[in-house]
């Protein structure tokens, strides 16, 4: 069993050049028969799961992506998926690198370390209205809700709590998205990355959409009191309302943008303007890239316009954790993209594969994996798993491929990831901050 309908749909602009990608956002919702949460202290927990290869119908509504989706869902999780570039409905189109992807990615997942900040706990009703909290909210009071969400949202300030958090995160990806995800930076570099964005620009804009929507799930949360005068708790925000049996769920569908037309219209223009002069000059012959240095100057001036939008970027940290299911290794993952080898120690790169060592990381593989064989799946696993230190965990599904279409692999896919969960990311063994 897949997803069901997302909590918000929307789109965010990536920050590699501007173009819209699609996002969900799926809350859990309870299973108690009091409607009190399943999954322990409310601690905020998300997780992201990225597609496989685009050109070959990947997108956010893979049943691979779904299935895991699902399941983290399933275990108190908030779950955000998103559509690269050139998949579903966003915009543009697949790149050879796969630089713009990771630059897609983090733009995401900055959105998301910063929605999670925004969800805060729900102040309990007032006497006068705990009579009335017992009852289905009437439209009145979802339309109040979203009033106030409207009144709020040009406020300067993002949604912030009065003290340091820690967020349970797990970054995750499915074969071309577990790729991307190996070149992902550090978590607190990505969040630095939207510390003090540029007024009008991709990353003030992601920042304003994470402010909206929080505000809005928050407001939504205080509107479904909990019934005969229970106190909310702190996951409340977290989890989806409380409705009436015989009801369903809504889907909430985010259009538009968040910030005013005249200020964002320079931004796109500019970085339009610079990625033609990029088109124009990689359609020169080798001799003339030596013009590539003057493109990054021009680049750097257009990111060091004066900051005017504030984040919550220095109170916020992660415990992050890496899940790849059926990773893709060398040949193969040298064709799907041409990144070149990072520098260590170079500024925005990651540390490739040793953050799954250094960070809790579960990789899910079938040995029957058309795309990477299980020896080498193996011994990269034992290499990784062999690091001093080392936090990365390995599961071979007998019988899997790589698309995960064989009788019985799913649930046992499926209880990979709840006992990780359980024993590694809630369990706390091996937590640490990013």
């Amino acid at each position: 069993m897949g997803l069901s309908e997302p909590t918000f749909s929307f789109t965010i602009p990536s920050i590699y050049d501007d173009i819209p990608l699609d996002c969900r956002l799926y809350h859990p919702k309870p299973v108690s028969g009091d409607g009190a949460p399943s999954a322990g202290s409310g601690e905020k927990r998300g997780a992201i799961m990225a597609h496989p290869y685009a050109p070959m119908g990947g997108s956010y509504d893979d049943p691979v992506v779904g299935a895991v989706a699902s399941q983290l869902l399933k275990e108190g999780f908030v779950v955000g998926t998103f559509n690269f570039r050139g998949a579903g409905t966003s915009k543009g189109r697949t790149s050879w690198t796969g630089k713009a992807e990771m630059e897609d990615y983090i733009a995401f997942a900055g959105f998301f370390v910063h929605y999670l900040h925004g969800l805060q706990d729900p102040a309990p009703p007032p006497p006068r209205e705990a009579a009335a909290s017992a009852s289905q909210p009437s439209p009145g009071a979802s339309q109040a809700a979203l009033s106030t969400i409207q009144s709020n949202a040009s406020a300067p300030n993002l949604p912030s709590s009065t003290h340091a958090e820690t967020l349970g995160l797990v970054l995750g990806g499915y074969s071309y998205g577990s790729l991307i995800l190996t070149r992902l930076p550090p978590t607190h570099q990505i969040v630095l990355r939207f510390a003090a964005p540029p007024e009008g620009s991709a990353a003030a804009e992601i920042l304003l959409r994470a402010r909206k929507l929080a505000l809005q799930r928050n407001e939504l949360a205080r509107a479904e009191r909990p019934p005969r005068g229970r106190q909310l708790t702190p996951s409340d925000a977290l989890r989806g309302p409380r409705l009436h049996p015989h009801s369903q769920s809504h889907s909430i569908a985010v259009g538009g943008e968040e910030t005013d037309a005249a200020l964002r219209r320079p931004s796109r223009e500019s970085r339009r303007s610079i990625d033609g002069i990029r088109r124009s000059f990689d359609a020169l012959p080798w001799p003339m890239k030596s013009f590539k240095s003057l493109r990054r100057k021009s680049s750097d001036r257009d990111r060091t316009t004066s900051p005017t939008t504030p984040s919550a970027a220095g109170s916020i940290a992660a415990s992050t954790h890496y899940l790849l299911v059926s990773p893709l290794l060398p040949p193969v993952s040298l064709f799907a993209t041409l990144f070149a080898r990072p520098k260590r120690g170079a500024r925005g790169e990651g540390d490739s594969e040793d953050k799954f060592a250094a960070h809790p990381t579960l990789a899910v593989y079938g040995d029957r994996d058309f795309f990477t064989a299980a020896r080498k799946l193996r011994q990269w696993s034992a290499r990784l798993a062999a690091a001093p230190g080392s936090r990365f965990q390995a599961r071979e599904v007998q019988g899997a491929g790589h698309f995960w279409h064989e009788a019985g692999v799913e649930a046992r896919l499926r209880e990979a990831v709840r006992g990780w969960v359980a024993d590694v990311v809630v369990g706390r063994e091996g937590r640490s901050v990013d």
